[in-house]
């Protein structure tokens, strides 16, 4: 056997080089005191070929491309719309799909978003989306936002407990010290508060479902507050590096 002093390891006896730094080998028996002759070649003789991956093009079409093209997608739509059919609003659904898209999809391929992230993600953008698919109904069909509701009554609640369900999930099945579920949960909440908060404040119809998302949204505050308090210390600090 032959063993390298740089790397600390043994090699094959017929090797002369070791495979991993380029050092010279030495003798098993010689290992904790070499011959000084090698003191003068033990400089690293090999050099790594960077490598191209296929998958760089990919990565670097969605971060560059991605959004010129949503964004002449979008261009192209009002375009026609208004040279087509100027009295619809049909250019407001596209606008606010592509952006959906944008965010939801082709951000999390070319970021490489986990699951947990993902909620987070789709919570605030599809909320998002959603409110200003109900106002963009709402001004094509009256011209204001007297329609303008049923996206906060059912539609985003409707989400946001969907969500809210998985995180909790998610939280009690995954308990790596990595996975920010709970981190998520609670970035989830703060915006699951938004439809009743809404409600209270505006002279819109409450109905039975903003309600129980405010009050089951509170209850999960408050068992992590109570349970899960140093876990979720440790996700944050380790999430946004405090």
């Amino acid at each position: 056997m032959k063993y390298c002093r740089q790397c600390r390891v043994f090699a094959h006896k017929d090797l002369t080089r070791c495979p991993l730094c380029g050092s010279y080998l030495v003798g098993a028996e010689k290992a904790e005191s070499p011959p000084a002759r090698y003191e003068r070649e033990s400089e690293p003789c090999v050099r790594f070929v960077p490598l191209d991956y296929q998958g760089d093009f990919f990565r670097h079409f969605l971060r560059k491309k991605s959004l010129l093209l949503t964004i002449a997608a979008i261009l192209i739509a009002v375009l026609v719309n208004r040279l087509i059919t100027p009295r619809q609003q049909w250019w407001g659904y596209v606008v606010i799909g592509g952006l959906a898209v944008y965010w939801c999809v082709l951000q999390t391929i070319y970021r490489r978003r986990r699951f947990y992230s993902l909620l987070a993600v789709c919570a605030y953008a599809l909320s998002a989306a959603l409110y200003l698919i109900d106002l963009t109904i709402s001004f094509d069909l009256a011209g204001n936002a007297s329609y303008f509701g049923i996206s906060l009554q059912y539609a985003v609640p409707g989400l946001l407990f969907a969500l809210l369900i998985t995180c909790d999930v998610m939280s009690f099945v995954e308990k790596s010290g990595y996975k920010y579920y709970l981190v998520s949960l609670v970035l989830v909440s703060v915006v699951a508060l938004v439809p009743e908060i809404v409600v209270l404040c505006l002279p819109v119809y409450r109905n039975w479902l903003t309600f129980p998302l405010f009050c089951f949204t509170l209850l999960n505050l408050f068992v992590v507050a109570v349970l899960y308090w140093k876990p979720l210390k440790s996700e944050m600090a380790r999430k946004f590096h405090t």
